[in-house]
């Protein structure tokens, strides 16, 4: 009792670790070969054109072929003293089982053939669970770059346009949540470990299919409640073959209307060794992605009229009429056509992308299969604040980096048996700041900053135009802990009115009473009767403490307090 009592935890055990293991990335084809009296032949080759993928039939004409990467494919069925069938457009999907039957005819030449065009079927057998799928052929016929847009051409899922231009918003499967959706690139799970939904962006041309599953998943799927996202890349093949595209609104439409937007993509594939095809081959795609987005520029309607003496809605200026005047050009100076119609108001709003597929695939063996894959997804934008809109540039920039490494070898023991040994690794790193000050692990630090001219009137009176500054980013401060603690101590004193300057509160000054005991507090730790920290420089004469002005300078740990 015992010894079933271990092997049926042990079973449950092993079923738990494995879930999501076995997530499909490949296909299979069976089927028949008989002749033309209904006869089955034995010995057919059936193979896949462009491949190193074939079998042939049994005593009973059946044949089986496992372990095949989604994609279209040509399959050709040939044996001596017959017609070779050549059929074209077989679309092999995912987890799914393809059957094909032929029946070849005696031929009396020889290398006659016949080509067939395959046709879906209308009911497939083995698909137990609500499944859309959309292979490349189709995609290249969509108005879509991205997983994201096939997405959005889905029945029954809609797009949450939420959140900003990093984060962005999520998909909800027919009313689930966005977090709900579990997704797979090559059979291995790709998602935001932070933010949830899907972790990693790939260009249409290294797709070779996109299928969704949105209800009666199989055991595979075990984290999946409200959908299955499973995406399959492409392989290279024995042939040589290439795309390119481009795509820019600079050409045949207006400056005023265009998001300035540039869009190259290219592929390459084939074999690495011309003479052995069969042995490696090579997939590669680039999509680069350049646009200042639609926000990038304001253009305004019509003239803003803001003094009309007579009152007849025409600038008149020997009437005294005056225009509404802004500084669009940042030169400082007055000029009154800045406001009229036609002038544009430019924001440094841009979005730069770009995603890098690749595969090798290698067969050493007729039966070992090896795959290293790479995926990488790169992001750095920077959307519209009103908060920077005079000051575009100082505006912080988000930037996104993601890299999903695959590799597989896979191994068939006999026609009806492989076993897979995968390893992965995905990474995803986000950060935003003033990039100027970030350095190469993205980590704050200071610089001199010189203030420019066009700045003035909009920063304190304390900060000259021309003069210099310590800029840091909001995002994060560095400090000098001068007393050794690792800390920053903020709170060395209540903040109080140092009317005379000498560092210490004086009895009459006014003090903020935050713990409300009715006297100053300080802390001073090395009894030199002043506060660890005085809490501020009085920059703007003031006498009194203005936050992102009067910058607390003395000992132990110098700080501006600009966060």
């Amino acid at each position: 009792m015992k010894k079933q009592s271990f092997f049926f935890i042990a079973n449950i055990y092993f079923l738990i670790l494995t879930t999501n293991v076995f997530a499909g990335a490949t296909g299979k084809l069976t089927g028949y070969v008989n002749d033309n009296q209904g006869r089955p032949l034995a010995g057919v080759n059936i193979y896949l054109d462009g491949t190193a993928i074939g079998t042939a039939s049994d005593e009973n004409g059946r044949y089986l072929i496992i372990n095949i990467p989604a994609a279209p494919y040509t399959v050709i069925i040939s044996y001596v003293g017959y017609q070779t069938i050549k059929m074209t457009d077989v679309i092999l999907n995912a987890d799914r089982t393809t059957s094909l039957n032929f029946d070849m005819v005696v031929s009396a030449v020889e290398g006659d053939e016949v080509i067939v065009e395959a046709k879906r079927p209308v009911i497939v057998k083995d698909q137990t669970a609500t499944t859309t799928t959309i292979e490349s052929a189709t995609m290249n016929n969509m108005p879509v770059n991205n997983i994201s847009d096939v997405l959005s051409t889905m029945a029954g899922v809609m797009q949450n346009h939420g959140g900003n231009y990093i984060v962005g918003g999520g998909y909800h499967f027919r009313g689930g949540r966005a977090g709900e959706i579990t997704y797979l690139v090559d059979g291995f799970v790709v998602e935001n470990a932070l933010y949830g939904g899907m972790g990693l962006d790939i260009s249409r041309n290294a797709i070779s299919e996109i299928s969704m599953i949105t209800g009666a998943f199989n055991a595979e799927y075990g984290e999946a409640t409200s959908g299955v996202i499973n995406i399959v890349t492409k392989e290279g093949k024995s042939n040589y073959s290439w795309h390119l595209r481009g795509v820019s609104d600079k050409i045949l439409n207006p400056d005023v209307h265009g998001q300035d937007l540039y869009r190259m993509e290219g592929s390459l594939s084939g074999p690495v060794l011309p003479m052995k095809p069969n042995l490696a081959t090579f997939f590669f795609n680039a999509d680069i992605l350049k646009t200042r987005t639609a926000m990038w520029k304001n253009r305004l309607p019509y003239d803003i009229l803001k003094v009309d003496m007579d009152n007849d809605g025409i600038f008149d200026p020997a009437d005294g009429d005056s225009l509404a005047v802004a500084d669009l050009t940042t030169d400082g100076k007055y000029d009154p056509v800045e406001l009229k119609k036609g002038v544009i108001e430019i924001n440094d709003i841009f979005s730069s992308q770009s995603r890098y597929s690749a595969k090798l695939v290698l067969r050493p063996l007729q039966k070992l299969k090896i795959v290293a894959s790479i995926n990488e997804y790169y992001n750095e934008g920077k959307g519209f604040s009103m908060d920077y809109r005079l000051i575009p540039e100082k505006n912080s920039t988000g930037v996104e980096r993601t890299r999903d490494l695959q590799l597989k070898t896979s191994y068939a023991i006999s026609k009806n048996m492989f076993f897979d040994i995968k390893y992965h690794r995905y990474s995803r790193n986000q950060w935003n700041g003033y990039k100027p000050h970030l350095n190469d692990r993205h980590e704050l630090y200071t610089e001199i900053f010189t203030i420019p001219e066009d700045w003035a009137g909009f920063i304190p009176s304390s900060l000259t135009p021309g003069g210099d500054f310590l800029w840091l980013s909001y995002y994060a401060e560095p400090f000098m802990d001068l007393n050794g603690d690792g800390s920053w101590n903020q709170y060395a004193a209540e903040y109080w009115k140092d009317d005379n300057g000498n560092g210490i509160w004086d009895n009459g000054e006014y003090y903020n009473d935050w713990n409300g005991d009715g006297s100053w507090n300080m802390w001073d730790l090395n009894n030199d009767g002043h506060p660890d920290q005085e809490p501020y420089e009085d920059m703007d004469g003031d006498s009194e403490y203005t936050l992102g002005v009067d910058p607390p300078v003395s000992s132990p740990d110098a700080y501006d307090g600009t966060a």
